[in-house]
């Protein structure tokens, strides 16, 4: 046998055995190292991703739009060469129901519901790691691990003094893939609200995110409030905003799935007062919403309107769920105003009473009355103190003048109108769909450096004439709804004065000197008058933003928003 030819065989195994154990030693310590970072990673960024169901349905209820979300649901794992790696791994996306029960009173009346809803869950597949549960449930996206639950996203359903319920009906089936999960969220039922107190019971996915619940909302409303029996919680509240929104939730690993939208009418909410006694040439504004079993708002509904003392009409609900029907008096006699909905439990009606001329005269102005013989309108500034001897057909008081006009006087100053006026509606809870008017008056002063500022008093004014024709009164009231202020950099001299003009002058009314919206003529003896202030078949009421004498050199942006103004006289 050959010495010399072994020995150099012998190398080779023995460096082969090296090679190949340092192989095994690299495949079964530091690639499930390896692998273990690679889902570590995956686990932070697929957290991320869940965890934007909580603000998914939020936004969708706000908008009103579907919002997916997309879950990277396969980790991908690193490629090595000659070491055994597995490619991808999967991750799972499954659901669980879920009971919500609502008892109590909602807008003074018995209210009791039974909803079933879903929590989500995600749970990636790892083959190195320990794989946690995401669940999203009731807006709160929680994760579990080792027993304990983590939030990955605070709810933003319960706060003091508002509940905002998402019933998620999740229609798809568990599914396991290496691609991605795309959830959609398509909100049905939205944007209605309640005053609620009563009791909000909801199921959890586990006793263990239940306790979540059960710490989280005692912070909030007091542990005496808040019961947890199992996987339950139930939470008692007095007089807080309850909005309930209901989802179709899909889920899907390529494409999206068609979901059918819309809900059925549930019933007619009255909006104005069930009755009504009034003079012949009132207009009276009738409106119902009509609602579904989650209180939102059923957009382009057909309602039809019979009026008794005149045709009937069919009208669509609007963005709101809502539907107005402008009532005229024209004529003395009893009348009824029914609103009816296919499908409702309910219809609304209302009566109307309406006398001859004599007793008390009441008008409003509303989007019904633009253009209207009985009630006109006309804006423009005020140029310096009101003079009592300008009486409203004047040069400064005539509705041409008020409308539009510019000029500037020998200290430099320019004053311009109507940089901006409007239709809109201001949401002040109020029934009526109101006329906005927006003035704006700038003054600007020329650039000279020498020039001394002096008192300039430009207001926005809104002028309303009442045509209530050849009558005798003995007092007089306005109601006004709005707001006005004095766009200046210290928030002096806001709000509004009203005058009325007595035959021979302007005579103060009421005032404000508040910049936020406001209601005059709520309270006893504010906004009336005693007499006749009926001057040629017409009454007028003049709307001045509050007398300010400022010296500033710059822009002054002077406003009145004007969303309702009512008129009663008591007749002779």
């Amino acid at each position: 046998m050959n010495s010399k030819a072994v020995s150099p065989l012998i190398g080779f195994i023995l460096l082969l055995a090296i090679i190949m154990g340092f192989i095994g030693i690299v495949q079964s310590t530091w690639v499930p190292e390896w692998n273990k970072a690679a889902e570590a990673k995956h686990l932070d960024e697929v957290g991320y991703e869940v965890a934007k169901l909580s603000e998914a349905v939020s936004l969708a209820a706000s908008t009103g739009n579907p919002v997916k979300v997309v879950i990277d649901a396969g980790v991908k794992y690193p490629e090595y060469y000659i070491l055994i790696s597995p490619s991808k791994g999967a991750g799972s996306v499954g659901k669980r129901e879920l009971r919500v029960n609502i008892s109590g009173i909602a807008d003074s009346t018995p209210y009791t519901e039974n909803f079933t809803s879903y929590a989500i869950t995600y749970r990636p597949n790892y083959l190195y790691s320990h794989s946690p549960e995401f669940v999203f449930e009731h807006s709160a996206v929680l994760k579990i691990e080792n027993s304990h639950v983590l939030v990955t996203s605070e709810q933003n359903s319960f706060t003091e003094s508002k509940i905002t319920i998402y019933i998620v009906n999740a229609t798809f089936n568990p599914l396991s893939t290496t691609e991605n999960i795309n959830l959609i969220l398509y909100p049905i039922s939205y944007g209605g609200s309640t005053k609620f107190s009563g009791t909000v019971e909801f199921e959890c996915y586990d006793e263990k995110t239940a306790s979540w619940w059960n710490e989280t909302l005692s912070s909030t409303y007091g542990s005496e409030n808040v019961t947890q029996n199992g996987r339950k919680i139930t939470l008692s509240v007095s007089d807080v905003e309850l909005s309930i929104n209901y989802f179709t939730a899909t889920a899907a690993s390529a494409g999206e799935v068609e979901v059918s939208s819309g809900t059925t009418p549930y019933r007619l909410q009255r909006l104005s007062e069930a009755s009504y006694t009034v003079y012949e040439g009132t207009t009276i504004p009738l409106g119902v919403r009509v609602v579904d079993r989650f209180n939102n708002p059923v957009r382009d509904v057909n309602v039809s309107i019979n009026d008794s003392c005149h045709d009937t009409a069919n009208k669509t609900t609007n963005d709101k769920g809502e539907v107005w029907y402008y009532f005229p008096a024209d004529s003395p006699g009893k009348c009824r105003v029914e609103f009816n909905v296919s499908d409702a439990a309910n219809n609304v009606s209302y009566t109307i009473n309406v006398s001859g001329s004599g007793g008390k005269f009441s008008a409003s102005f509303s989007p019904a009355t633009i253009g209207f013989t009985r009630i006109k309108i006309y804006h423009g500034p005020i140029d310096g103190v009101i003079d009592p001897s300008n009486k409203p057909n004047s040069s400064l008081y005539s509705p041409s003048n008020l409308v539009g006009w510019a000029n500037s006087n020998s200290n430099g100053w320019a004053v311009y109108d109507h940089d901006d006026i409007r239709l809109a509606a201001y949401d002040d809870g109020s029934p009526i769909s109101c006329l906005l008017l927006e003035e704006c008056y700038l003054v600007e002063e020329e650039d000279d450096a020498e020039s001394t500022p002096t008192t300039q008093e430009n207001h926005a004014s809104q002028l309303f004439e009442f045509n209530v024709g050849n009558v005798q009164t003995s007092r007089l009231k306005v109601l006004w709804n709005g707001i006005a202020w004095l766009d200046y950099w210290n928030d002096k001299n806001d709000g509004v004065v009203i005058y009325v003009w007595n035959g021979t002058s302007w005579e103060y009314l009421c005032h404000t000197t508040s910049s936020s919206e406001v209601w005059l003529g709520l309270e006893g003896g504010e906004c009336e008058k005693s007499g006749n202030y009926v001057f040629e078949g017409k009454v007028y009421v003049l709307l001045v933003q509050a007398p300010w004498t400022d010296t500033w050199q710059g822009w002054k942006n002077s406003y009145i928003y004007t969303d309702y103004i009512e008129l009663d006289l008591n007749l002779i």
